[in-house]
């Protein structure tokens, strides 16, 4: 995804996509795609964690309750996706892949993306999965959450787990970008080497995807 360029919103004069755009990934929601890929690793011994957004203390110690090893890896970063994972031809896009997901991290059984892909282009989201699959045994769960509204903050929110099924994201971003607005199949087609298994259309503006790894 090309970025556009963000724009401030005018607090005196919203519209609807403004306002659609401000409930987007911000404030507490609902998140039975979260629930739903907890549950699925909560019988499995020795489960081990890789989260892809910056490192919270409180999503941690949750994540503690799950899994014996976790760790986190913020791929987008303060300064944008394209800072950190860069253009170039496809090749390139691999190696850089590889450099932020090294294969001596292990085999990890669970995997929250969070709204990553909302910041990434297809060229970008392609090596990052190949990578993500490479990292997880078979039958590893993969949480992501794609918008399904047109505008994101400009900054990815950050997520804080409240609960096993409720999330508090948020995001200290008063621009928006444009977003892909992924539909289910172009999700499944980027995903390449995991099978969605369930998805929930969320009213505020979010569509969680569970994948299992095949």
């Amino acid at each position: 995804m090309k970025l556009r360029s963000a724009r401030t919103r005018d607090p005196e004069a919203p519209t609807a996509i403004a306002e659609e755009s401000k409930r987007t990934l911000t404030g507490e929601h609902h998140s039975p795609g979260l629930q739903a890929a907890l549950e699925a690793v909560r019988e499995r011994q020795s489960v081990r964690v890789l989260d892809l957004g910056p490192a919270v203390a409180t999503n941690f110690e949750f994540l503690s309750e799950f899994g014996r090893h976790i760790r986190f890896a913020d791929l987008v970063g303060e300064d944008g996706p394209i800072s950190e994972l860069g253009g170039g031809d496809e090749l390139q896009l691999r190696r850089r892949a590889r450099e932020l997901l090294p294969p001596d991290w292990g085999i990890f059984d669970l995997v929250i993306a969070w709204d990553l892909i909302n910041y990434l282009d297809d060229t970008q989201v392609k090596p990052i999965a190949e990578r993500l699959r490479d990292l997880c045994r078979d039958g590893a769960i993969l949480f992501v959450m794609i918008a399904t509204i047109g505008e994101v903050p400009a900054k990815p929110p950050k997520y804080t787990i409240v609960d096993r099924s409720t999330l508090l994201a948020s995001s200290d971003s008063a621009e928006v970008v444009e977003c892909p607005r992924r539909p289910p199949a172009a999700v499944e087609r980027l995903l390449r080497g995991f099978s969605v298994e369930r998805s929930f259309i969320l009213r505020h503006g979010v569509q969680e995807y569970v994948a299992v790894r095949q």
